[in-house]
């Protein structure tokens, strides 16, 4: 706080006790709270919700394997049950394209698992991987809507 203020004001302030200082914190927190000045965050702005849109994408949005000898070449792969199938360094690697690195490679696997997410070793083309596995997220059965197409001669805009 002390640094902050000789950053803004080019003053010092006085050293406060530490439960002095708690004590207004939590005075203000208290006012804030009942003036409604706080407002509780979305869940795609928390770090959880942050994996979760950049899990979706890599398992849904992008290219996806066509059969399971695909995920050697880092693409998720969906099967007939209802789950998709990735490597977990080509998740990791997406999350780091996209500038995510917040969660340690512990706490992705602790997030894939509460999707009920499960680890398993699987033999791809003589080679031993250890893939994950977990249910697919829920894809978009509605199509878009497409504009009207353009008379022969009408400007687009």
């Amino acid at each position: 706080f002390q640094k902050a203020c000789m950053e803004k004001i080019n003053r010092l302030p006085p050293t406060v006790k530490r439960s002095d200082w708690e004590d207004h914190v939590n005075g203000l927190l208290i006012d804030m709270v009942e003036t409604g000045s706080i407002q509780e965050a979305t869940e795609d702005v928390s770090t959880t919700g942050r994996f979760i849109d950049l899990l979706e994408d890599f398992t849904t949005h992008l290219q996806q394997a066509l059969d399971k000898e695909e995920i050697l070449m880092g693409k998720p792969w969906h099967d007939d049950e209802g789950n998709v199938w990735f490597r977990l360094k080509d998740l990791t690697a997406h999350l780091k394209r996209n500038n995510f690195t917040e969660l340690s490679r512990p706490k992705i696997i602790q997030r894939i698992r509460q999707r009920n997410g499960k680890d398993k070793p699987v033999n791809i083309k003589g080679r031993s991987q250890r893939v994950w596995i977990m249910p697919r997220f829920k894809a978009q059965e509605e199509p878009f809507k497409l504009p009207d197409t353009l008379e022969e001669n009408e400007a687009p805009f």
